[in-house]
């Protein structure tokens, strides 16, 4: 997700002011924060199956377009993240290690989401929704209430 401020009105960003919602249902999911994340994924890891290690990469990009009101041009940064988790098969980890491995995937996720703060510029981030449906053909869309009018983004 990115969010661009218009010039001198910055935006009070929190997650919880989007939602996700399948398409016929009326049931929002609200966004998760890396800690629930990352204790889910605990929780799986212990279930026995699998192992789970975070993987990530950011990348940072600019660039000027024309401003369609005034026909300045405009200079924009974004910064692109990913990140994903890999799969082993299930070993004993020691006690410190399996902590130490949970607080940098925590971080690691805290440090590529959308950021809860009041921001003036540019940002960009993910937002951790947990799926509220294994079919795989459903159709969702993305609402943002953080404005007088919310804003909705039907997703592909």
């Amino acid at each position: 997700m990115a969010v661009y401020p218009k010039k001198d009105h910055p935006v009070d960003l929190s997650f919880t002011d989007f939602a996700l919602e399948e398409e016929g249902s009326d049931i929002p999911v609200r966004p998760e924060s890396a800690t629930i994340v990352v204790a889910k994924l605990e929780k799986e890891k212990n279930s026995g199956s699998t192992e789970v290690y975070p993987q990530g990469s950011v990348s940072y990009e600019w660039g000027t377009y024309p401003d369609p009101n005034t026909g300045q041009p405009v200079h924009v940064h974004a910064v692109d993240a990913a990140v994903g988790m890999g799969t082993t098969p299930n070993k004993k980890v020691p006690a410190d290690v399996a902590e130490r491995d949970r607080d940098v995937m925590e971080r690691e996720l805290y440090e590529k989401a959308l950021p809860d703060a009041m921001v003036s510029s540019p940002v960009a981030g993910y937002l951790y929704f947990p799926v509220p449906n294994s079919n795989k053909k459903a159709k969702y869309h993305l609402t943002y209430s953080g404005q007088a009018e919310p804003v909705d983004l039907t997703l592909p």
